[in-house]
């Protein structure tokens, strides 16, 4: 429907890549976030709540595009917050290896 509606058939062939990207996703250990986690009752704040509104009357106005804004959203969210994740675990454990040497030394004597 976007491709269609905004004359976009030139990037059609980035639906292979994204299909595959998809099919990847639903098969590996990327974590993503549910919507059975959320605490409906949960108080929000004035603004948080202002900015929802917002963002679901502009969604209802450009449904076509904002559709496909949320989709792409969401399936690129889980693979940023995946690479932060990994970040984040990888500087850890550069740092405990700075901090704790004969830790890794142990490690790789018991590997050999």
């Amino acid at each position: 429907f976007f491709l269609n509606t905004y004359d976009l058939q030139r990037w059609a062939f980035l639906l292979p890549l994204l299909m595959l990207l998809i099919a990847y996703l639903m098969v590996s250990a990327i974590r993503y976030p549910s919507l059975k986690s959320i605490n409906w009752r949960a108080r929000i704040r004035f603004r948080t709540f202002i900015l929802i509104f917002v963002g679901a009357v502009l969604l209802w106005r450009f449904w076509g595009v904002g559709l496909a804004i949320v989709f792409h959203g969401y399936i690129f969210y889980g693979i940023v917050l995946n690479m932060r994740k990994m970040n984040r675990r990888s500087k850890r454990l550069k740092q405990l290896r700075e901090r704790r040497p004969d830790l890794v030394k142990k490690s790789q004597k018991t590997s050999e």
